[in-house]
């Protein structure tokens, strides 16, 4: 066979099974137990699977993405990350198969991915959280996001740089024993409250580090009692803006907060499982009698499970968190209010004039009513502990 004709027929194997692997995760993420999580988890694979698609015509090298047009890769760049690609696919198909079977592990994974509390859509979220809120047109705010020297920000003009992390800090203030203090930028009034929200409100477990300090506190001299150089004071304010930022749970749109809450709170009722599909039988060619029709159909069905890799599913002979859990109501509650817990909400209030942060928690709420008031007389003569008190004479 010529090299031309050997590569045509290599390139159609590699996409009939990228296919099959396309359609294979877009069935297995209709099973997940979650409507949030179907619809993440298909927008996800296809625009993934999309952005490896090579264009057939020259004026396709865009498609477009929740409004946005996105260009596509280059061909050369799809061909060298193609093999990677597909076993990275595979993975996330025996991960979507675990956690769509009770798996623990797999499942958290699978809703702290699709509430933004880690993943793609949590560098979304920020991204929303870190634009300036400004009452000028938007072209201020694009001068703003791009660093433009017209629109230089205090801690930008004083360290001679026009990268982003400095637009978020205003002015320094001086603080005693040679040490500096910077917060966040009215600019950013959503960011601030959070952040000042996120440090005295720790979410429980050990799913981000807890946020220390809203406020970087740095020294303005080095050991040498000289005045802080600035390409090191940048590198100050560049580690604590990534490592808080690592740490900060961006706020869900107001309307998915109120649902998460209602799952994590039972107000409102798990719709369930998905029932699976059950895979399609070829028919035979032709019936002659009952029992020939039987034959063929159970050598068909015997030809197609041999034919068929047996990929073996870890997590689901083993103990722990990895083994299977019947999925109930009371199971998923469980874990929609562990996700609530990490999750909040930025509403403006305005009585005070400032925005406010809303967090989930853990504990369960009394929704029922009040407990009746009783009678002083039941308790009379004796302290908050229920022991008797002292007479004027010492006795009790």
């Amino acid at each position: 066979m010529p090299r031309s004709a050997a590569r045509l027929v290599s390139a159609d194997i590699q996409r009939r099974s990228a296919l099959r692997l396309f359609r294979a995760l877009l069935r297995e993420s209709t099973y997940l137990p979650d409507q949030t999580a179907r619809l993440y988890y298909r927008q996800l694979i296809i625009s993934r699977f999309r952005a490896y698609q090579i264009p057939t015509t020259v004026e396709r090298p865009w498609w477009e993405l929740n409004g946005k047009c996105v260009k596509r890769l280059k061909p050369s760049t799809i061909e060298k990350r193609a093999s990677e690609k597909r076993r990275q696919g595979r993975q996330v198909l025996s991960f979507l198969h675990r956690a769509s079977n009770g798996n623990l592990r797999c499942l958290q994974k699978v809703l702290l991915h699709a509430y933004g509390r880690a993943g793609r859509r949590r560098y979304d979220l920020l991204k929303q959280l870190s634009k300036p809120e400004v009452l000028e047109s938007s072209s201020v705010v694009e001068d703003i996001l791009n660093g433009s020297r017209s629109m230089r920000q205090p801690l930008q003009k004083l360290y001679h740089s026009d990268k982003q992390f400095l637009a978020y800090f205003d002015h320094p203030q001086e603080k005693a024993g040679s040490q500096i203090q910077l917060e966040i930028s009215n600019l950013y009034p959503k960011l601030r409250a959070l952040l000042k929200s996120q440090e005295t409100i720790r979410p429980p477990g050990n799913l981000r580090k807890p946020l220390r300090s809203s406020k970087l506190i740095a020294p303005s001299t080095n050991i040498w009692a000289r005045p802080m150089p600035v390409k090191r004071a940048r590198n100050i304010v560049k580690r604590w803006y990534k490592n808080t930022m690592e740490k900060v749970q961006p706020p869900l749109p107001d309307h998915e907060w109120e649902h998460l809450k209602q799952l994590a709170t039972g107000q409102v009722k798990w719709e369930g499982l998905v029932t699976r599909r059950p895979r399609g039988i070829t028919e035979p060619w032709e019936v002659v009698d009952d029992q020939k029709m039987i034959w063929r159909k159970t050598l068909t069905k015997t030809l197609i499970e041999g034919l068929t890799p047996r990929a073996r599913v870890t997590g689901h002979n083993s103990g722990g968190a990895e083994r299977p859990h019947n999925l109930t109501a009371r199971f998923m509650r469980r874990l929609y209010a562990h996700i609530w817990a990490h999750a909040c909400k930025v509403t403006f209030d305005t009585t005070r004039n400032k925005w406010s942060v809303d967090w989930g928690t853990t504990r369960k709420q009394n929704l029922g009513s009040l407990p009746a008031s009783v009678e002083d007389r039941f308790f009379s003569g004796v302290d908050e502990k229920g022991r008797l008190l002292k007479d004027d004479s010492g006795l009790k």
